[in-house]
């Protein structure tokens, strides 16, 4: 699916977004502390079965009423929509480049694509599917993404970038060993 339009949700629609959003204020509301990033996405998951992490932080970006502790790996005061570096790097096996060169990349499991400003960063991300000897980074020209295609970017680790989806043409083609 390509971005016609500016990309600004993770959620499918509104309507998910807002039952999301119901279902968490509902929780919220019977406690008085903020609520882990994981409990926060199995609260949604009944409503919205696609929610993970990424739809949390859209939910606390777009609703301040929206509250998670802070020891996680994501902390909502430092997850913002960003303008991405030019290019970014993607980290994958070799041997799955040609498929992403043709189809483009995109996560049914998490809802977004993890893309790195470095291609060491990448092929380090990579050795989670692989061996260290076989991971590549593949080049993404984010630049067009946004200025063409309008997708959104965010980002709550400093060099890491997350986006809905890499379409194939994004690709450039280069490849880091």
């Amino acid at each position: 699916m390509r971005a016609t339009g500016p990309v600004l949700s993770f959620f499918k629609n509104e309507n998910d977004f807002g039952l999301a959003a119901s279902a968490l204020k509902g929780v919220l509301d019977r406690s008085l502390d903020p609520i882990h990033i994981d409990t926060a996405v199995k609260v949604i998951r009944d409503t919205v079965s696609y929610a993970n992490r990424n739809h949390i932080v859209e939910l606390a970006m777009r609703d301040k009423k929206v509250m998670m502790k802070s020891d996680t790996l994501v902390d909502k005061r430092l997850i913002k929509f960003v303008y991405p570096p030019p290019t970014l790097w993607f980290g994958t096996i070799e041997k799955m480049a040609p498929k992403f060169w043709k189809n483009g990349a995109r996560s049914i499991t998490k809802g977004y694509v993890k893309l790195h400003d470095t291609s060491d960063a990448a092929k380090v991300h990579a050795e989670k599917f692989g061996c260290p000897e076989t991971c590549v980074a593949l080049e993404v020209d984010a630049e067009s993404m946004v200025s063409i295609e309008s997708y959104t970017f965010t980002t709550y680790e400093e060099g890491e970038y997350c986006v809905k989806e890499v379409p194939d043409q994004r690709f450039t083609g280069r490849m880091d060993k």
